[in-house]
């Protein structure tokens, strides 16, 4: 292909006069500067599509937001090697390249996603997620996972306190606790400390105050802190206790 020196008009290679302005054909010129810069361009839009795809793989956790960014990466890269290709497949060379890529690559990522897995969830949250079933259909379906707990109810530490700041009242209490009944080594901890955790306990709940005692609000601030002191004395392997019950709570 050639162009008119005197206007720029594009002709055939075998012309021999302009059939716009009638100028006589010289030398072929061939447009190198436009080839050069269409083909930066085009190796730019393969380059941004490439990072931009395998960002959208590796860095976007939502599964429909992944494929929606990996297809439009790709749908760049089919820009980009449209545009290497211009001269010689122009608008029609455009579609041929594009469609089937874009749709080749919905189908890989999809095949990379894999179909979607339930969640998992902590202790009594109910759970709701899409399960495909034999037939292709899809249904939501309910999961619902709960602990299921054990306590020391056959070994309960029994303790009578004098009320801190008084004479004439004490505090008779027993306390079991509870954790969960998976752990049984967990378990035969609690128990084989018993002598020791009453001797904490004792000490605990003698230093508490009547107005502490016998405050109902408080109580359930005595049941964290004695939780959180036996998780203390606990190895951290062995798990944790989960509540502090008081079976018996009686003052005097």
């Amino acid at each position: 292909m050639k162009y008119c020196t005197r206007c720029g008009a594009e002709l055939v290679d075998e012309a021999v006069v302009c059939t716009k302005c009638g100028c006589a054909v010289g030398p072929v010129v061939v447009k190198t500067f436009e080839i050069g810069k269409r083909f930066g361009v085009g190796l730019v839009e393969i380059i941004l599509g490439a990072m931009g795809f395998f960002y959208s793989l590796m860095g976007i956790p939502d599964d429909k937001a992944r494929l929606v960014a990996c297809t439009i990466s790709m749908a760049v890269i089919c820009v980009g090697v449209a545009t290497l290709l211009w001269e010689k497949h122009k608008t029609q060379g455009k579609a041929v390249l594009m469609v089937p890529l874009i749709l080749l690559t919905c189908v890989v990522v999809d095949a990379l996603i894999g179909p979607p897995k339930p969640p998992t969830s902590d202790a009594g949250k109910v759970i709701a997620f899409v399960q495909e079933t034999k037939n292709g259909s899809q249904k939501k379906t309910t999961d619902v996972v709960t602990k299921v707990m054990a306590t020391t109810d056959d070994a309960p530490i029994e303790i009578t306190v004098n009320v801190a700041g008084t004479d004439d009242h004490f505090l008779k209490t027993a306390i079991v606790f509870e954790y969960e009944e998976k752990n049984d080594k967990l378990g035969e901890e609690l128990r084989r400390r018993m002598p020791k955790y009453r001797d904490i306990l004792i000490n605990h709940m003698s230093s508490l105050s009547y107005k502490e005692i016998s405050d109902p609000a408080e109580r359930d601030k005595i049941r964290k802190d004695l939780q959180r002191i036996i998780n203390a004395s606990l190895p951290t392997k062995m798990g944790e206790v989960q509540d502090v019950i008081f079976k018996r709570y009686l003052i005097q």
